[in-house]
Protein backbone atom coordinates (compact mmCIF):
# COMPACT_ATOMS: atom_id res chain seq x y z
CA UNK A 1 0.00 0.00 0.00
CA UNK A 2 1.41 3.58 -1.00
CA UNK A 3 2.01 5.69 2.32
CA UNK A 4 -0.58 7.58 3.85
CA UNK A 5 -0.46 11.53 3.60
CA UNK A 6 1.06 12.06 6.32
CA UNK A 7 3.05 10.78 9.45
CA UNK A 8 2.25 10.89 12.98
CA UNK A 9 2.85 8.58 16.48
CA UNK A 10 0.77 5.24 15.34
CA UNK A 11 -0.75 4.07 18.83
CA UNK A 12 -2.77 1.27 17.12
CA UNK A 13 -3.14 -0.74 13.84
CA UNK A 14 -5.65 -3.39 12.72
CA UNK A 15 -5.55 -5.18 9.59
CA UNK A 16 -8.63 -7.37 8.29
CA UNK A 17 -8.06 -9.48 4.91
CA UNK A 18 -6.96 -6.60 2.73
CA UNK A 19 -7.86 -3.87 5.41
CA UNK A 20 -5.86 -1.59 7.54
CA UNK A 21 -6.76 0.91 10.23
CA UNK A 22 -3.76 3.14 11.87
CA UNK A 23 -4.48 5.09 14.96
CA UNK A 24 -2.76 7.71 17.03
CA UNK A 25 -4.07 10.84 16.49
CA UNK A 26 -6.27 13.19 13.86
CA UNK A 27 -6.32 12.19 11.11
CA UNK A 28 -6.87 8.28 11.58
CA UNK A 29 -6.19 6.40 8.20
CA UNK A 30 -8.06 3.62 6.82
CA UNK A 31 -6.84 1.70 3.44
CA UNK A 32 -8.84 -0.42 1.30
CA UNK A 33 -8.04 0.37 -2.23
CA UNK A 34 -6.74 3.73 -1.42
CA UNK A 35 -6.21 5.60 1.76
CA UNK A 36 -8.61 7.82 3.44
CA UNK A 37 -7.93 10.32 6.46
CA UNK A 38 -10.98 10.27 8.95
CA UNK A 39 -10.12 13.61 10.84
CA UNK A 40 -13.39 13.21 13.43
CA UNK A 41 -12.05 11.44 15.92
CA UNK A 42 -8.70 10.62 17.54
CA UNK A 43 -8.59 7.24 18.00
CA UNK A 44 -6.54 6.00 20.60
CA UNK A 45 -6.64 2.10 20.34
CA UNK A 46 -8.54 -0.17 18.08
CA UNK A 47 -9.66 -3.80 17.74
CA UNK A 48 -11.93 -5.30 15.12
CA UNK A 49 -12.70 -8.96 13.78
CA UNK A 50 -15.12 -10.09 10.35
CA UNK A 51 -19.05 -10.88 11.52
CA UNK A 52 -20.31 -14.47 9.96
CA UNK A 53 -21.27 -12.45 6.83
CA UNK A 54 -17.43 -11.26 6.13
CA UNK A 55 -17.79 -7.66 6.94
CA UNK A 56 -15.47 -5.92 8.86
CA UNK A 57 -16.79 -4.78 12.47
CA UNK A 58 -14.37 -2.51 14.25
CA UNK A 59 -14.45 -0.41 17.31
CA UNK A 60 -12.29 2.12 18.54
CA UNK A 61 -11.63 4.53 21.84
CA UNK A 62 -10.34 7.68 21.65
CA UNK A 63 -11.08 11.99 22.41
CA UNK A 64 -13.07 14.43 20.43
CA UNK A 65 -11.76 18.01 19.83
CA UNK A 66 -13.00 18.98 23.04
CA UNK A 67 -10.98 16.01 24.73
CA UNK A 68 -13.86 14.05 25.33
CA UNK A 69 -12.87 10.17 25.40
CA UNK A 70 -15.64 7.63 23.67
CA UNK A 71 -16.05 4.53 21.84
CA UNK A 72 -16.49 4.46 18.30
CA UNK A 73 -17.55 2.43 15.44
CA UNK A 74 -16.35 2.51 12.18
CA UNK A 75 -18.81 2.28 9.19
CA UNK A 76 -17.86 0.44 6.40
CA UNK A 77 -20.54 2.17 4.17
CA UNK A 78 -19.35 6.01 5.04
CA UNK A 79 -15.83 5.05 6.15
CA UNK A 80 -16.07 7.45 9.24
CA UNK A 81 -16.33 6.49 13.07
CA UNK A 82 -19.79 7.35 15.05
CA UNK A 83 -19.78 7.87 18.91
CA UNK A 84 -21.75 5.11 21.07
CA UNK A 85 -24.00 6.79 23.17
CA UNK A 86 -23.98 6.52 27.03
CA UNK A 87 -20.74 5.42 28.02
CA UNK A 88 -20.27 4.69 31.44
CA UNK A 89 -18.28 7.50 33.68
CA UNK A 90 -15.53 5.28 34.47
CA UNK A 91 -14.50 5.00 30.86
CA UNK A 92 -13.66 8.91 30.74
CA UNK A 93 -10.42 8.78 30.82
CA UNK A 94 -9.63 5.92 28.05
CA UNK A 95 -9.97 2.19 27.76
CA UNK A 96 -8.05 -0.50 25.68
CA UNK A 97 -10.64 -2.38 23.37
CA UNK A 98 -10.62 -5.72 22.18
CA UNK A 99 -13.49 -7.28 20.08
CA UNK A 100 -14.60 -10.72 20.13
CA UNK A 101 -17.34 -10.48 17.75
CA UNK A 102 -20.24 -7.72 17.51
CA UNK A 103 -21.75 -8.65 20.79
CA UNK A 104 -18.68 -8.53 22.64
CA UNK A 105 -16.54 -5.92 23.11
CA UNK A 106 -14.30 -6.11 25.68
CA UNK A 107 -13.15 -2.20 27.34
CA UNK A 108 -10.46 -2.20 30.43
CA UNK A 109 -10.98 1.12 32.17
CA UNK A 110 -7.50 3.19 32.25
CA UNK A 111 -9.22 5.16 34.98
CA UNK A 112 -6.99 5.14 37.98
CA UNK A 113 -9.97 5.54 40.49
CA UNK A 114 -12.25 2.66 38.71
CA UNK A 115 -9.86 -0.05 36.99
CA UNK A 116 -13.10 -1.51 35.21
CA UNK A 117 -13.32 -4.65 33.17
CA UNK A 118 -16.73 -3.82 30.88
CA UNK A 119 -18.68 -5.36 27.81
CA UNK A 120 -20.74 -3.81 25.34
CA UNK A 121 -23.33 -6.13 23.73
CA UNK A 122 -23.68 -3.70 20.90
CA UNK A 123 -26.63 -2.05 22.96
CA UNK A 124 -25.47 -1.55 26.24
CA UNK A 125 -22.50 -1.37 28.92
CA UNK A 126 -22.12 -4.36 31.36
CA UNK A 127 -19.35 -4.60 34.15
CA UNK A 128 -17.89 -6.93 34.81
CA UNK A 129 -15.38 -6.84 37.38
CA UNK A 130 -13.75 -4.06 39.29
CA UNK A 131 -10.28 -4.49 40.70
CA UNK A 132 -9.76 -2.84 43.94
CA UNK A 133 -5.80 -4.09 44.03
CA UNK A 134 -4.91 -1.71 40.74
CA UNK A 135 -4.44 1.92 39.26
CA UNK A 136 -5.53 0.68 36.15
CA UNK A 137 -5.29 -1.90 33.66
CA UNK A 138 -2.00 -2.76 31.08
CA UNK A 139 -3.28 -4.54 28.09
CA UNK A 140 -5.59 -7.39 26.91
CA UNK A 141 -3.72 -10.79 26.37
CA UNK A 142 -6.61 -12.76 25.16
CA UNK A 143 -10.28 -12.95 25.06
CA UNK A 144 -13.04 -14.97 23.69
CA UNK A 145 -16.76 -15.46 24.71
CA UNK A 146 -15.19 -17.51 28.09
CA UNK A 147 -12.24 -15.79 29.36
CA UNK A 148 -10.48 -12.60 29.51
CA UNK A 149 -6.79 -12.46 30.05
CA UNK A 150 -5.06 -8.77 30.83
CA UNK A 151 -2.80 -7.54 33.00
CA UNK A 152 -2.03 -4.88 35.83
CA UNK A 153 -0.21 -2.13 34.87
CA UNK A 154 3.61 -1.80 35.90
CA UNK A 155 3.26 -5.70 37.31
CA UNK A 156 3.79 -8.59 36.71
CA UNK A 157 0.29 -9.91 37.51
CA UNK A 158 -2.04 -11.78 34.76
CA UNK A 159 -5.45 -11.91 35.43
CA UNK A 160 -8.24 -14.66 33.79
CA UNK A 161 -12.04 -12.89 34.36
CA UNK A 162 -13.99 -16.43 33.47
CA UNK A 163 -17.52 -15.45 32.09
CA UNK A 164 -19.53 -18.21 33.06
CA UNK A 165 -18.34 -18.62 36.65
CA UNK A 166 -17.85 -14.87 36.78
CA UNK A 167 -15.11 -15.06 38.65
CA UNK A 168 -11.34 -13.43 38.44
CA UNK A 169 -8.37 -15.72 38.76
CA UNK A 170 -4.69 -14.56 39.34
CA UNK A 171 -2.98 -16.93 36.50
CA UNK A 172 0.25 -15.72 37.28
CA UNK A 173 2.91 -13.22 39.43
CA UNK A 174 6.06 -12.25 37.98
CA UNK A 175 8.52 -10.64 40.40
CA UNK A 176 10.81 -7.76 39.06
CA UNK A 177 8.31 -7.29 35.90
CA UNK A 178 7.23 -3.25 35.15
CA UNK A 179 4.44 -4.86 32.76
CA UNK A 180 3.25 -7.26 30.40
CA UNK A 181 1.53 -5.97 26.93
CA UNK A 182 1.60 -9.10 24.80
CA UNK A 183 1.99 -12.47 24.56
CA UNK A 184 2.88 -14.57 21.69
CA UNK A 185 1.61 -18.16 22.28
Amino acid sequence: APNPSTSQQLNSALLLDQEVWLAGGYPTFFYSSSWTECYDFAISDISGVKNQNGHNVVYGFGRDGQNIRDLYKWSNVSKKWSIIPNRPYYLQYGAVIKVVNENCIYLLSQAASSPKLCNYTGTSFVELYNDTAASYYENFLYADNNRVIFSRVNSGILLSYEVGQDTVVKLVSIPNITGIRDVKS
